[in-house]
């Protein structure tokens, strides 16, 4: 008998409108993995708690051993409806952000202007995305601002886009010069070095910066023309010089959201919320990514 009733609670569980909710909103990437099921294969989580308004699955499979995660909630309302918030994250699709229709009702209407105030609320080219920590239990929620990656152009409202994807985006695989990037700034290349490259090119660059091209250069890719090389990274931080006159007037990082659920809203609790931490165009530098166009 209580076995039986235990399988019942179960099977009510795993029913109705707040499971087929978060099923829809973390089904495109169990749908990848469950193209593998034949093989035996499975992923490394798959957590599905209607109770706790809560669903997730991650995990890799077998093309190009690439992974996705998606992560669902439930937010619920006071006339008993629910809004359902996504995340998700596919690695060489270089896809992540916020998914669902919800997120457009649920956030703050001032969103945009409370992250970049300056940046008005036409689409522009953006500078950075929406990223977020779903609660497995309750309702705090924790957003984040992500940096768009150099080499993904992509135009949204207020210069911060709700996710980022190759699919909305005109693209060009800059992982290359970013490596270099990371290799001179490990050896000492002096912040204002890279902002004169950008700006001037190679021939720009201090005796010392001159210097520690060369060192790090012909050392790490000695199949390679320095020149060209230097060039590459000049068009890099070109672009990111543009975006950092933007990103450093970001006024948060993170944003503590509440849930209304009597308005069925988000509202920003600032007192937990975090200011930015990027202060200097190196801070930019070190925190965003090249985009690397895939297998």
């Amino acid at each position: 008998m209580t076995v039986l009733l235990v399988l019942l609670t179960m099977m009510v569980a795993s029913a109705g409108p707040v499971s087929d909710g978060l099923r829809t909103t973390i089904a495109i990437c169990k749908a990848e993995h469950d193209r593998w099921s034949a093989d035996g294969r499975s992923p490394q989580v798959y957590v599905l708690e209607p109770g706790n308004g809560f669903a997730q699955i991650a995990g890799r499979y077998p093309t190009c051993g690439c992974s996705c995660s998606a992560t669902g909630a439930a937010f619920r309302v006071a006339d008993g409806s629910y809004r359902f918030l996504g995340r998700e994250e596919w690695d060489c699709e270089s896809t992540r952000g916020l998914t669902g229709e919800d997120w457009g009702r649920v956030l703050p209407a001032d969103l945009r202007s409370k992250l970049l105030p300056k940046a008005g609320m036409g689409k522009a080219p953006a500078v950075a995305f929406l990223y977020t920590t779903l609660p497995h239990k309750g309702t705090d929620t924790t957003l984040r601002l992500a940096m768009l990656p150099i080499g993904m152009e992509m135009s949204c409202p207020g210069r911060i886009c709700d996710r980022m994807s190759p699919s909305d985006a005109t693209t060009r695989d800059l992982q290359s010069p970013a490596s270099v990037l990371d290799r001179l700034i490990k050896a000492g290349m002096p912040a204002e070095d890279l902002k004169t490259l950008g700006r001037n090119g190679p021939a720009s660059l201090s005796a010392l910066g001159q210097a520690i091209a060369v060192e790090v250069i012909s050392k790490d890719d000695q199949d390679r023309d320095r020149e060209e090389q230097l060039l590459k990274l000049q068009a890099y931080l070109s672009i990111a010089l543009k975006r950092w006159e933007w990103v450093r007037q970001l006024a948060w990082s993170e944003l503590a959201l509440r849930w209304n659920r009597e308005k069925g809203v988000f509202e920003v609790d600032q007192a937990r919320s975090k200011p930015s931490e990027l202060k200097t165009f190196l801070d930019y530098l070190q925190v965003v990514e090249g985009f690397w166009g895939g297998c």
